[in-house]
């Protein structure tokens, strides 16, 4: 259908602030009447964000309102909608959004920012995905990426950096072919070996704590893999240390730092 008639039926659901399965399978099968649009990806994306804002650590949401104003309350079920219409039509958004990200780190590991552009492109049919900064880098760019997910391609904007947002004009790069996704299962294999390879393998002491596999996974210049592990003390939730480790296609560990 049209941007304008997805974004009547997300006002309508989005009226008592409360989001349930049937409003979202509603949502969705009016964008999915015709030809899917970008507008129409970026509208059920913006829902989601809306429904999904990522809470501070140790925070709690007790009642069933929203935090903040234009959001909405998501039930269980409608999320499960949303994500699988993402990754019907591999919109970087929801569940999907990590998917993406290390699709575009797989790319930039591989062959850097791409071709200079001497202008900006035409991104406004692209969806916009923000690249995290590397861990532990002072001063770094801002990276955003657009994406368009029936080319499989990408534009990379990059700004600021040593120098305060808009002194130094965005740059542009590309388009650049997205990377290949990541080998089958290495994801859950690492969440569940979390533990075990902070603890046994990089030899970090676990006491009252627990680690969490965070940040994208992201391939590296000998064929390996570079992973982040976060160590959260179970009650408080404060972050007792950050640590990048390197692990093969098969989640194995190789090194620690």
């Amino acid at each position: 259908m049209t941007t304008l008639s997805v974004s009547k039926q997300i006002k309508t659901a989005m009226a008592d602030a409360f989001i349930t399965k049937a409003e979202a399978e509603t949502v969705v099968k009016e964008a999915e009447k015709g030809r899917l649009t970008v507008g129409e990806g970026k509208a059920i994306a913006d829902l989601f964000d809306r429904g999904n804002r990522e809470l501070p650590p140790g925070m709690m949401v007790t009642l069933a309102i929203p935090e903040h104003p234009g959001d909405v309350v998501m039930e269980a079920g409608a999320n499960i909608v949303l994500n699988a219409f993402f990754a019907k039509h591999a919109i970087p958004a929801g569940a999907e959004k990590k998917a993406m990200l290390e699709r575009i780190d797989s790319s930039l590991a591989k062959n850097g920012w791409g071709t200079p552009l001497a202008s900006a492109p035409n991104v406004k049919k692209l969806y916009l995905v923000r690249l995290p900064y590397p861990e532990g880098v002072a001063d770094y760019p801002t990276r955003n990426a657009f994406v368009d997910v029936k080319k499989g391609e990408f534009y990379l904007s990059v700004s600021g950096g040593l120098v305060a947002p808009g002194v130094l004009p965005t740059r542009w790069y590309g388009p650049n072919k997205l990377g290949d996704t990541l080998p089958k299962g290495l994801r859950e294999t690492l969440e569940a070996n979390a533990r075990s390879i902070v603890s046994r393998d990089a030899g970090f002491a676990l006491t009252r704590s627990d680690a969490v596999l965070v940040d994208t996974i992201k391939p590296n210049s000998r064929g390996n893999f570079d992973v982040v592990f976060k160590v959260a003390h179970f009650l408080s939730h404060s972050v007792r240390a950050r640590l990048p480790i390197e692990v093969d296609a098969c989640g194995r560990f190789v090194a620690a730092g």
